[in-house]
């Protein structure tokens, strides 16, 4: 997912619901929508986008598991499709799959009938290498936050929900160098807002030629969140309202 909206704005589920159905396919796109989803207060799910990213995932798959912490990974479908083991590791030790399209493109969330495919793709991937015909992920979160009426009714048409999110800081633009910056601003944010749904990249798919793809300081990153985060009272989870 990239580039945001900077204005900090929250929005709970139903308020985002009602103006998000309310919108035309074609028309009326929102940049990055924010909910807290109903989470408890110092609650937080983290999330990462653009994946699976090979040795990434694998070592922020260790730093989770060795924290007892369940988290949600936005793949995306043609990265799905060529490391199939990293998606079933995440399958199998409990994490939340979620539908990131499959080529991870903001022009097919314009139009119902693309956004459609997206989705339907991206599914069709992970239910081949998990082995469960009909698998659909629970949730889908569109390639740059873009969101329109018609990709509104092609996910509840699937009974599928959008994710979104309530701090995004656009650490796909930051490298090894600034790491630490990201986890004091991600720290930060949460700290203000008593936790919430975290945004950060263990892969980069480029959208307007904008990020950096070393994202191997992302692990280590997410340990020193989880630490902090843990020693202020803080709990994690992946489980979301309704």
């Amino acid at each position: 997912m990239e580039p945001g909206n900077r204005t900090g704005q929250t929005l709970s589920s139903p308020r985002l619901s009602a103006t998000l159905a309310a919108m035309p396919d074609r028309a009326g796109i929102i940049i990055h929508p924010f909910a807290r989803f109903g989470l408890p207060p110092r609650t937080v799910l983290l999330t990462f986008d653009d994946g699976p990213n090979g040795a990434v995932t694998a070592h922020l798959l260790d730093v989770l598991h060795a924290a007892g912490v369940h988290a949600a990974f936005c793949v995306i479908g043609t990265r799905a499709a060529a490391q199939p083991e990293l998606i079933r590791r995440l399958h199998a030790e409990g994490h939340l799959l979620v539908n990131h399209g499959m080529h991870h493109a903001l022009w097919r969330t314009l139009f119902a009938a693309t956004a459609a495919a997206e989705v339907d793709a991206c599914n069709a991937v992970l239910a081949r290498i998990l082995g469960e015909p009909g698998y659909r992920a629970r949730y889908y979160r569109p390639a740059g936050g873009l969101v329109t009426g018609g990709l509104l009714h092609v996910l509840r048409a699937r009974g599928m929900r959008l994710l979104a999110c309530s701090a995004f800081i656009n650490d796909h633009l930051d490298g090894p160098a600034t790491a630490d910056r990201v986890t004091r601003n991600l720290l930060t944010r949460l700290q203000r807002d008593q936790g919430g749904v975290t945004v950060l990249h263990d892969g980069l798919q480029r959208l307007l030629r904008l990020g950096n793809p070393n994202r191997t300081w992302v692990p280590a990153a997410v340990q020193a969140l989880i630490t902090t985060l843990r020693a202020d009272g803080y709990s994690f989870t992946t489980t979301l309202d309704g």
